[in-house]
């Protein structure tokens, strides 16, 4: 039996970050994969890293990650593979702190909460849980997903959402 939590018993659902604080640690492709999560969610998003390397990812300024920011008013925190474990403990530990739900990235211990892969039409998210355990199946059925799902669906949930009072009186 593993000491790994069973995240898999998570319950999915969707948390509306617009206007909200995320914070995300590193900078390379780790945090790049988690920044297409979360670009079209609104949050106000800052990135840390000490890698000098690193002066921009996604139109981003990247601050430094030493001494650890303040995570007070974050909602969210993203800890990127490629942060070390005991910094990605501090930085866990801290956000827990400040009452901010943790993602660490292929660290279950640290988190709070996994991203899923998403297939995204408009309005619609179709998302691919595994609990963080086989990720790799994850990006497989998205991809799957992805190729089945018209583009036309997006624009058809809006109008139906726009039309949803209406279908109800009736």
């Amino acid at each position: 039996m593993s000491n790994q939590p069973d995240t898999a018993d998570g319950l999915p659902l969707a948390l509306r970050l617009t206007g909200r604080r995320v914070v995300v640690f590193g900078a390379g492709p780790g945090a790049a994969a988690k920044l297409a999560l979360l670009d079209d969610t609104g949050a106000d998003i800052t990135l840390h890293d000490d890698a000098p390397a690193c002066a921009e990812l996604s139109g981003r300024v990247v601050h430094p990650l030493h001494p650890l920011p303040d995570l007070a008013g974050a909602r969210l925190v993203v800890i990127a593979p490629e942060i070390d474990a005991a910094t990605a403990r501090s930085i866990a530990d801290a956000a827990a702190m400040a009452g901010a739900l943790v993602h660490a990235v292929d660290r279950p211990a640290l988190s709070d909460v996994t991203l899923p892969a998403l297939v995204r039409r408009g309005p619609l998210r179709v998302a691919i849980h595994t609990g963080g355990r086989f990720p790799a199946l994850a990006s497989v059925l998205r991809q799957r997903l992805e190729a089945l799902l018209p583009a036309g669906l997006g624009p058809a949930v809006t109008e139906a959402g726009n039309r949803r009072d209406e279908i109800a009186r009736r």
